[in-house]
């Protein structure tokens, strides 16, 4: 069964691989992660089935030193059908394509978002941050927005913890980058107190363009409230 379910997935066989891992699943049998599970979950997406996403995307291995070597099953799979296997440079591809490529940005907010929390998670936010962000900045509530991207930022920093991650520095102080590019102030000015409140590292860059902006506006009380939290004791 653990070894028929992947080849299912690849012969884009869903309906027998959900019954497939129903039984698995029934029966507390490990899965054991496999990139190939992108398919199923761009599958779920175009579906709008998003519990059966969660699940899917769940079995795509975390991205880390021996992410290669976590290549090994697909290789094999697709090596005998005469295929080259999913290569790093386009990590996540078929699921980004099945969220962001279909022409109704809108209504895959919800799963665009928990894709990128999901990614964050496993290591792949560098992968997810563009497409992601762009779609709440335009289509989400600055609350919803606001409470998104902090999870975003915490959950990836926490993730690449005592690890070199590509980019790790374009992530921190991203939940209020995002926010000043959106034209949300309060909430970028809520997150960088609450941000350094918790320990996390703001770079200047970021403050001194969301102080920018509120003086812009007039906002003198928001600007005092970020500088006064700024200015606290230093963080490591």
């Amino acid at each position: 069964m653990q070894r028929l379910l992947p080849l299912l997935v690849h012969s884009r066989r869903f309906a027998a691989a959900d019954r497939v891992r129903t039984h698995i699943t029934h029966n507390h049998i490990h899965i054991q992660e496999d990139n190939v599970y992108q398919y199923a979950a761009a599958h779920a997406v175009e579906r709008e089935r998003l519990r059966d996403f969660e699940f899917w995307f769940g079995l795509i291995p975390s991205r880390g030193a021996h992410y290669r070597q976590r290549l090994d099953s697909l290789q094999r799979i697709e090596t005998n059908v005469g295929k080259s296997p999913v290569q790093e440079e386009e990590e996540l591809k078929v699921v980004r394509d099945a969220i962001f490529r279909t022409g109704k940005p809108a209504r895959n907010v919800p799963v665009a978002m928990r894709y990128a929390l999901l990614c964050a998670e496993k290591g792949y936010a560098m992968t997810a941050l563009a497409e992601s962000v762009y779609l709440v900045q335009r289509f989400a509530e600055p609350e919803e927005g606001k409470r998104f991207f902090y999870a975003f930022e915490t959950r990836a920093l926490e993730a690449c913890r005592g690890n070199f991650v590509k980019g790790r520095s374009r992530l921190k102080g991203v939940c209020v980058r995002a926010c000043v590019e959106a034209g949300w102030l309060v909430e970028a000015a809520q997150l960088a107190v609450l941000l350094k409140a918790k320990g996390y590292e703001v770079p200047s860059d970021v403050v001194n363009d969301l102080l920018e902006d509120l003086r812009a506006q007039g906002r003198d009380s928001l600007v005092q409230g970020v500088l006064s939290a700024i200015h606290r004791d230093k963080v490591i």
